[in-house]
């Protein structure tokens, strides 16, 4: 059965786009079927990240009726598959028949094990809809009071509308004295933090080059996070890659359980 996930924050900047991206890429890595759709329609940002502009087939065009969603699914190279929107503002005009998103989303149903939908900020219409098509949402905020603040707004919305809240990634973390610490997030949100981004410039590195960090800098502080993250989600245990370990061996082992069943003895 296919689970639909929104990504949701209500202040712009969070790095919602980004969650959906690397998480994508991460869960792919995990050999998860994946599917990420850009349901920003007013202001999509997930082709623009990841060179997907102007295709011939979008959510834009599938919401004009001109085909089914599925058959906008692009294959980007680092492995992940996309529904981009058009970039043109002449598709801006389909952003008021937003309504239509949540019935065409189910033109992905057994496409893929788990499709995750990065939303647009705020409470309108747009996110409101995807929302109630989803039914689980996982929150974004970065550690600071007004994004979280906002962040428990959407957490509100999602509960009056019934979805399932699976938890908080906190974005852009640098561990410094003015951050809000991931335990008052919590705590401010009554949502547990299941995902913990550090402020990593390789993300800036690999969004200029139109890739997701996690497939550029596999090793990267925030690659490790959007790891962790996917490994959190489908209750797996994360391993860290073979380049970050003792070495192959142990890595087959780590892999295998045999390593673990050796350290019980």
């Amino acid at each position: 059965m296919t689970r639909f996930v929104a990504i949701v924050g209500a202040k712009g900047g969070v790095g919602k786009t980004t969650i959906a991206i690397n998480l994508g890429s991460a869960l792919t890595e995990f050999g998860r079927e994946i599917i990420i759709v850009d349901a920003n329609i007013s202001k999509p940002n997930v082709g623009l990240n990841l060179g997907l502009t102007n295709t011939p087939k979008s959510v834009h065009t599938a919401i004009a009726g001109e085909h089914k969603l599925d058959e906008a699914i692009f294959y980007h190279p680092s492995g992940i598959r996309v529904v981009p929107c058009h970039m043109s503002i002449d598709y801006l005009k389909h952003a008021k028949h937003n309504s239509i998103l949540k019935d065409i989303l189910l033109d992905l149903t057994d496409k893929a094990e788990l499709v995750l939908v990065d939303t647009a900020p705020g409470f309108g219409d747009e996110t409101t809809e995807i929302i109630k098509a989803t039914g689980e949402i996982i929150l974004v905020t970065t550690p600071d009071l007004t994004a979280v603040t906002d962040c428990l707004k959407s957490a509100r919305l999602a509960k009056e509308l019934g979805a399932k809240v699976i938890g908080v990634v906190a974005t852009k973390v640098n561990e410094s004295d003015y951050e809000i610490t991931l335990e008052n997030i919590e705590t401010i949100l009554e949502t547990p933090v299941i995902g913990v981004i550090p402020y990593d410039t390789n993300l800036l590195e690999a969004q200029h080059n139109k890739y997701p960090v996690v497939y550029t800098h596999k090793n990267s502080h925030s690659s490790i996070g959007f790891k962790k993250l996917a490994a959190n989600i489908i209750g797996e245990e994360y391993i860290p890659d073979v380049e970050s370990n003792d070495g192959i061996v142990d890595y087959i082992l780590k892999r295998t359980g045999v390593k673990d069943e050796v350290n019980k003895k």
